[in-house]
């Protein structure tokens, strides 16, 4: 009887290993099982949340990220994948660029213990960056708004409006077709914005066009900044009426002069996103883009307006 008892003990304390040994390899692999699902979802919010901030409205935006969060992952053990947007701010609610949304990423995971089973989420905040919608009462608002979310400083983004002042007008308008253009055809800008958005007018003519054109290679100045030049006319094409908008569309202006800025112009870029000097600013734009004719002439009218700017839309 005793060596019958010493049996059962030894056989109770073993199996008693056994359970607690399997136990704790099922925890251990559970865990590693959660650390690995929330990589995977670590991965889906990075891949959503670059996806998102450059979405033109929340509907696609909302859209788009429940398409790349499940592409992102590569794990059999998460299911019933979920994308929720919401604005940072209940004070900002509108999907404009600058404004900031928090995205979270949830998902059922399922591990080898039942007890950690469960639903798992990350959350991580995003500015938008891409946006059809521009912030500001009047275009040289906007302008400023848009330029300062793109990180250029305010004396930077003074020296760009004090040019456009004087390329576009004081009103800053996008529809602008060059004087001397207008004087040649008989045709107005807001004439060839329409002629242009129906197609009356390719888009081979706008990047190149001899019935328009005062310069070699059929070059004349069209909107805000008078794009001429025609690699500059081709990124105004690819941010307005490739994307189905209308050349004279003031946010697919600046998207394509922000775009030809950083393939072309990254030291130019570079210099507004520090520069303090509203001055400084303005010539750096007017030597290094806008290229007049006559530099000189046009470097103290176009610091004067860019401090006029700076001075008015400062906050």
């Amino acid at each position: 009887m005793e060596r019958l008892r010493a049996g059962n003990g030894e056989f109770l304390a073993a199996a008693f290993m056994s359970v607690f040994i399997t136990s704790m390899v099922i925890l251990i692999i559970a865990v590693m099982q959660i650390n690995f699902s929330m990589n995977n979802l670590s991965k889906a919010i990075v891949s959503s949340s670059r996806a998102v901030a450059v979405c033109a409205t929340k509907t696609n935006a909302e859209k788009l990220s429940l398409e790349v969060a499940p592409a992102s992952i590569e794990n059999q053990n998460i299911s019933d994948i979920k994308v929720a947007l919401e604005y940072a701010d209940s004070n900002c609610n509108k999907w404009v660029t600058g404004n900031q949304v928090i995205i979270t990423v949830s998902a059922y995971v399922k591990t080898m213990s039942p007890f950690l089973s469960g639903e798992r989420s990350i959350v991580h905040m995003v500015t938008i960056e891409d946006s059809d919608e521009l912030v500001g009462n009047g275009n040289a608002e906007k302008i400023w708004n848009y330029l300062l979310s793109h990180g250029i400083t305010p004396a930077g983004v003074a020296g760009i409006l004090g040019n456009m002042a004087n390329e576009s007008s004081t009103n800053l308008d996008p529809t602008l077709l060059e004087e001397r253009a207008v004087r040649r055809t008989r045709i107005t800008g807001q004439m060839y914005t329409q002629m242009v958005d129906s197609g009356e007018i390719s888009r081979a003519e706008v990047i190149s066009s001899s019935r328009f054109g005062l310069y070699s290679g059929g070059r004349y100045g069209y909107g805000i900044v008078q794009f001429t030049d025609p690699t500059i006319k081709e990124y105004l094409c690819r941010y307005t009426i490739d994307k189905g908008k209308s050349i004279g569309d003031l946010k697919g202006q600046l998207d394509s002069l922000m775009a030809y800025l950083q393939q072309y112009e990254p030291a130019l870029l570079n210099t507004l996103k520090y520069i303090q000097d509203v001055e400084a600013a303005s010539i750096a734009f007017l030597t290094q883009y806008e290229k007049p004719a006559d530099i000189e002439r046009e470097k103290g009218k176009r610091a004067s307006a860019a401090l006029l700017y700076y001075q008015q839309l400062l906050k």
